[in-house]
């Protein structure tokens, strides 16, 4: 994968193409994204709309790690926040046919939440920002209903776990409500389903304590490279 490609495209089911979300497709990515579990209209459109969304990937593709790792620390010492690097490691995806408006739609990003709450407990920022680095969360995934069936959805988070894994993330994490039956799903597409209320632990890869919590009524799943 490279930089162009993330910007230009891959081929997708059926004759659509999958590729980061530009201005343009804001508005539809979360309109779309309103329909999964945890409804993401107006967070979606305006990470789409951000300018900064997915420039420390693409410098990454480019340049590869040490490019990621400058471009991160650099937005991390001009904004003194998390939230500007993490727009920077952030993705949109969409997915459209030829010519199309998309029909389908991803959002993930490192959890900043989480993140924030390690700050908060008096974790360095400097460690937390490597933990930015090495967890991502699949916060959604949508595909309009005339377009389900044909695997969109599932070539979405493909390309979504390539694109994290190549650039040396560790873990792709979401969560889904336990009585959807989406568990087999994501069990097909390469993920370890998590009983329901187990965290995921990651401490060990890490090296501070760091869990993250499914809500009630929720069921993580995770992917390890």
């Amino acid at each position: 994968m490279t930089e162009r490609d993330l910007r230009t495209g891959w081929p997708g089911p059926d004759g659509h193409r999958i590729q980061l979300a530009g201005p343009g497709d804001a508005t539809a990515a979360g309109r779309l994204l309103t329909l999964a579990e945890h409804g993401l209209d107006q967070e979606a459109e305006m990470l789409a709309r951000d300018p900064r969304l997915a420039l420390g990937l693409q410098r990454g593709l480019s340049g590869g790690p040490d490019s990621l790792l400058r471009e991160t620390v650099e937005a991390l010492s001009i904004s003194g926040t998390l939230r500007e690097p993490c727009v920077g490691l952030s993705t949109v995806l969409v997915v459209a046919p030829r010519g199309g408006p998309p029909k389908g739609a991803l959002m993930a990003f490192p959890p900043v939440r989480v993140l924030h709450g390690a700050l908060d407990a008096g974790v360095g920022v400097l460690q937390v920002m490597s933990a930015a680095l090495a967890v991502v969360k699949l916060k959604g995934v949508a595909v309009a209903s005339e377009a389900r069936g044909i695997g969109l959805g599932a070539a979405l988070i493909r390309r979504c776990a390539q694109l994290y894994e190549q650039l040396g993330w560790h873990v792709l994490y979401g969560q889904f409500n336990q009585d959807s039956g989406l568990d087999g799903y994501y069990s097909r597409l390469g993920f370890d389903v998590l009983g329901a209320g187990e965290p995921l632990h990651l401490a060990g890869l890490l090296g501070f304590p760091l869990s993250i919590h499914p809500m009630p009524g929720e069921r993580l799943f995770v992917r390890w490279r």
